[in-house]
C-alpha cells in the first residue's frame, strides 16, 4: 500500500467541512478500553509480531538457497518495515532493485523508508527514480514534494544556527541581523506555529533598520516589518 501525504485546497476544504460537522455534532464521551480489552489487544499484537517473525525466518532460510528470488526479498522488506527495522527493510528493497532495476514499487517503498529515517537526499533521489519510470505517478509526486519541503526545513534550521552564532559574535553587524530575520521569516512561513518565528524575524529586521541603512533595501525591510506585524495578528 502506498502512503500519500495529501495536500492542496481540496483537502483543506474537506477539513473545513469536517470541522463544521464537529461544531454542530455533540462530541461523544471518550471510550476507554477495559483491562480485559487491553489485554486482548496486547495478545493480538504479540501474536501478529510472532507470525511476522516466523515468516521472516522462513524467508531468510529460503533466500539462503534462492538469493535472487525477487518476491521473497520484497516480502521480507515489507515485514521488516512493519516491525520498524528500517535498515533491514532498506537493504531488502535495494536488493530487489539490483535484481529488477525497473521495479517501481520497490523504489517507491524505498523512498518512503529513506524519508521516514530522515535520509531526505536519498528519498528525493529515489522518488525521482520512480518518476523516471512513471512520470504520471501521483503519490510519488506528492511524496517528493513533501520530501523537498522537509529538506528545506532542515536547511533552514542549519542556516538559522549559523546566523545566530554570527549575531552573537557581532551584535552590531547589520547584515547578520538582516539575513537572520529573513531566515526566521522563512521558517515562520513553513511552520504551523508561525508566531514565534515571525516575532523573531521582526526583531532582527528592526535591529537591521536601527543601523540606519540606506537605499531600496531599507524601504523593502520596512515593508517586511509591517507585513510581519499583520501576520502576527493573524497567527
Amino acid at each position: 500500500m502506498r502512503v500519500i501525504h495529501y495536500t492542496g485546497r481540496g483537502f483543506l476544504w474537506i477539513l473545513g467541512l469536517v470541522g463544521l460537522v464537529l461544531l454542530v455534532t455533540p462530541w461523544p464521551a471518550p471510550v476507554h478500553p477495559s483491562p480485559q480489552e487491553e489485554g486482548q489487544q496486547e495478545r493480538l499484537l504479540r501474536m501478529f509480531q510472532e507470525q511476522r517473525a516466523r515468516r521472516r525466518q522462513e524467508l531468510v532460510k529460503h533466500l539462503a538457497k534462492h538469493p535472487r528470488d525477487l518476491s521473497a526479498h520484497f516480502e521480507l522488506g515489507q515485514l521488516y518495515a512493519l516491525d520498524g527495522q528500517i535498515a533491514d527493510a532498506i537493504r531488502e528493497y535495494r536488493t530487489v532493485i539490483q535484481i529488477a532495476p525497473d521495479h517501481e514499487t520497490a523504489y517507491f517503498n524505498l523512498g518512503l523508508l529513506y524519508h521516514r529515517s530522515g535520509q531526505l537526499e536519498q528519498a528525493i533521489r529515489t522518488f525521482r527514480e520512480v518518476l523516471r519510470l512513471d512520470p504520471t505517478d501521483l503519490p510519488t509526486h506528492i511524496n517528493l514534494g513533501v520530501a523537498y519541503r522537509d529538506r528545506r526545513g532542515e536547511l533552514l534550521e542549519k542556516e538559522i544556527e549559523i546566523l545566530e552564532a554570527a549575531v552573537k559574535l557581532r551584535p552590531d553587524y547589520p547584515e547578520a541581523h538582516y539575513h537572520l530575520g529573513i531566515a526566521y521569516r522563512a521558517m515562520g512561513d513553513s511552520e504551523l506555529s508561525c508566531r514565534p518565528w515571525y516575532k523573531k524575524a521582526q526583531m532582527e529586521l528592526q535591529a537591521y533598520l536601527a543601523a540606519k541603512p540606506s537605499g531600496k533595501r531599507r524601504q523593502l525591510v520596512s515593508r517586511w516589518v509591517e507585513l510581519l506585524e499583520k501576520r502576527l495578528q493573524d497567527c
